[in-house]
């Protein structure tokens, strides 16, 4: 039985309501009724649903909603309209309250199910984008290169849910048989840690064509035949997937997943985050081994006094490690003075070289900072507007950093947020225009969202009601600006516009007062 098409019904024995168990299944909706001792027996796959009757034990909703097996699924209450399930408290999806027709209750049961999967999804795309904004953004700026490949691998195995996330890495071409293990997500202590890569074909076939691998069972996958169970242990009865670390047309590393083989293969946006990853693990690389060649070449220059070497050293470290950057990025002496920037910076700014650049009115603002620089403070996100060669003026979101490595060396991080800035002002004058329009409205106006609670209480409705909008906003439930059964009524009533807007022309309603006074409305 598919979870389309079940739903789990907790009411005690003899209590459940017969008619609407028989309207579901007419509706293709299986539903299986179980008092608080079968809470346990989950299903195989999760249910549409999981309705709780009023009627039950107090202790079958708490459990219900803390059953393992049920964490993403909708609790649906029905219940009376004096029932402990309408108090706003009550962390449940959805109400049906009595009576209530049969077509409601199923297209209830299945929206409430949608909305559900569609929140669950779109909780797991923002935990991805997340994901790979953080491991992206450290990889393009960190100096302590081997502990970002630690994190790296730990995220990864995190968010992708896998038993080992590593990276392996091919010292040359010419030495094809032995691979490094440089981070692994399952023991920090690793660290160039060699691999007989004729034990790992899988390695070698990745590092030879450049292609993702993946092996649904490495106990049973023709690869590796012949290779013996001592030899690799960890990977005997092991789900495998193979990423390549390539640039310009070189594999010169994997990135290599082992998950249990129950744990199946990986979907297509945890594939994606992986690729992404690889992709942005090989660009750092290509500038650590860079950043490395220019260290070399620095101290082998011996006819260069002491200070302008290390001052080299320093510069060319960042030149390679930041020319990709999407942020700009420049290197400052105590004094301000512009030592290197990144191509980006050049590109925000419009200068062939920089200079103080910050504008006249933001200079007592780069003074206090000075300050705090010599006490150790180095903050970030500070805007600061800028003057760019062509006369413009732009906000730039700026971030400080001192060079673990010297002491007289300022990093500043800064990128455009001028457009940002104006969308944020736009906003912030068209809601206040707004709140000054609900305020000044002669009507009553009130809001609630789709549990009931009420988010907005204008001047007027005040007046109405008689309630303050401190004690009304995020604390009341609409419901209790109705009669029993009001609040209910009006969503019938939308829901069965015929226009299917959900809209209703004026109509005369009943409101409850806070003194409970009826009031025509």
């Amino acid at each position: 039985m598919s979870a389309g098409s079940l739903v789990f019904y907790l009411a005690e024995p003899g209590r459940h309501d017969a008619e609407l168990v028989q309207a579901l299944a007419r509706a293709g909706i299986e539903t299986v009724v179980v008092d608080h001792e079968g809470i346990s027996d989950a299903p195989d796959a999760p249910p549409l649903a999981v309705i709780v009757d009023d009627h039950a034990a107090p202790t079958v909703f708490d459990e219900a909603r803390s059953a393992a097996a049920w964490l993403d699924v909708p609790l649906v209450g029905l219940c009376d309209a004096t029932s402990r399930l309408l108090d706003p408290e009550v962390d449940v999806d959805d109400v049906l309250v009595r009576p209530f027709s049969h077509d409601e209750a199923i297209y209830r049961l299945r929206t409430v199910g949608k909305r559900r999967r569609n929140a669950r999804t779109a909780l797991r795309e923002r935990h991805d984008a997340e994901a790979m904004f953080e491991l992206t953004q450290a990889l393009a700026s960190s100096i302590d290169f081997r502990e970002i490949l630690l994190t790296v691998v730990r995220r990864i195995a995190e968010v992708v849910r896998v038993s080992r996330a590593s990276i392996v890495l091919s010292p040359s071409q010419t030495q094809d048989d032995v691979g490094v293990v440089v981070a692994t997500s399952d023991d920090p202590a690793v660290a160039s840690l060699e691999l007989e890569l004729h034990k790992y074909p899988e390695i070698q076939e990745v590092l030879r064509t450049g292609e993702p691998l993946t092996i649904d069972d490495a106990n049973q996958h023709p690869m590796l035949d012949g290779i013996h169970p001592n030899a690799r242990p960890s990977d005997h009865h092991a789900a495998l997937t193979l990423f390549p670390i390539s640039w310009e047309g070189e594999t010169v590393g994997v990135l290599f997943l082992r998950a249990s083989v129950e744990r199946g293969s990986l979907s297509p946006r945890e594939t994606h985050l992986c690729e992404v990853i690889a992709n942005a693990t090989a660009l750092a690389l290509r500038n650590a081994r860079a950043m490395q060649s220019l260290r070399d070449h620095s101290q082998r220059a011996t006819f260069a006094r002491f200070e302008a070497e290390r001052r080299a050293r320093s510069l060319r470290r960042f030149a390679d490690l930041f020319a990709h950057v999407a942020d700009g990025i420049a290197a400052c002496d105590p004094s301000g003075h512009v030592l290197f920037a990144n191509p980006r910076a050049y590109e925000i700014t419009g200068y062939d070289e920089l200079s103080t650049l910050v504008h006249a009115s933001d200079q007592p603002k780069a003074r206090a900072l000075a300050t705090g620089f010599a006490q150790g403070h180095f903050p970030r996100a500070v805007d600061f507007r800028m003057v760019r060669k062509t006369g413009d003026v732009i906000v730039v979101s700026c971030s400080f950093a001192r060079v673990s490595d010297s002491a007289d060396m300022l990093l500043v991080s800064f990128r455009d947020v001028t457009e940002e800035r104006r969308t944020e002002s736009e906003l912030v004058k068209t809601m206040e225009f707004l709140e000054s329009l609900v305020n000044a409205s002669v009507d009553g106006i009130i809001a609630s969202d789709t549990n009931g609670r009420i988010i907005l209480f204008n001047p007027a409705a005040e007046r109405i009601y008689g309630y303050r909008t401190a004690d009304v906003v995020g604390k009341l439930d609409v419901r209790k600006l109705y009669p029993p059964g009001g609040a209910e009524e009006i969503m019938r009533r939308l829901r069965a516009d015929p226009g299917g807007v959900g809209r209703l022309e004026p109509t005369r309603f009943e409101a409850v007062s806070v003194t409970g006074e009826i009031i025509p409305i």
